[in-house]
């Protein structure tokens, strides 16, 4: 394989205490996992996209001030390496925290406005739409009294599946077929075994051919 000149290596040697929390990081960022060389159970995430990233950021931040960045991790009395390490990589991981809340935050809103349209659809489809004709509506005592009449008259005329079986073996005695029976059970309101009103051929042959 030829090598390619223009690729330079990176140095990512971190110190131990700071790579303690790149590897939190890296598994709060959901970072996959390196792969197996040896059977374990407890694999480890790849911290290189988070290293990569805390460089980028931190290059970020000299660029964006890097007079007040010196001044406040350098003071007289704590000029030392760790503790400039440890104040950088404070303000990366809170950098880091921020960007994911917001992140999280935008995919939250857009799940509340989702489920809301859902929900609203779901409401509006659950409730119809009430129209009353006022001029169906009795005009005294009487005409109501003539309206309940009417719908307990109703009531008395409802056929059961008994009357349905009856009016087959009738009409199969008058030489009708299948299909010509089952309209006339569907024209007649007469109902099926299981409360529906239309019928077909096949439902009638097995009601008239039943051991």
């Amino acid at each position: 394989m030829v090598k390619d000149i223009h690729i330079q290596k990176v140095d990512l040697r971190v110190p131990l205490n700071m790579y303690e929390k790149i590897e939190i990081l890296a598994e709060k960022t959901n970072q996959p996992f390196t792969p197996k060389t040896k059977n374990t159970d407890n694999p480890k995430r790849a911290v290189t996209p988070i290293i990569l990233k805390l460089v980028e950021l931190g290059l970020g931040v000299i660029e964006e001030d890097s007079s007040k960045l010196i001044e406040d991790l350098v003071t007289p009395e704590k000029d030392n390496s760790e503790t400039i390490e440890n104040r950088i990589f404070e303000r990366l991981e809170k950098r880091l925290d921020s960007k994911l809340d917001e992140l999280i935050g935008d995919k939250l809103g857009l799940f509340e406005t989702r489920l809301k349209e859902i929900t609203e659809a779901q409401l509006t489809a659950d409730t119809p739409e009430v129209k009353e004709d006022l001029s169906e509506l009795p005009e005294n005592k009487e005409s109501a009294i003539e309206v309940i009449n009417e719908d307990v008259s109703a009531a008395k005329d409802a056929k059961t599946f008994e009357d349905t079986v009856k009016k087959i073996k009738r009409l199969n005695s008058q030489g009708l077929n299948y299909s010509q029976i089952a309209k006339k059970l569907t024209e007649g309101n007469y109902p099926t075994k299981q409360g529906s009103y239309k019928w077909s051929g096949n439902q009638v042959k097995r009601i008239l051919v039943k051991p």
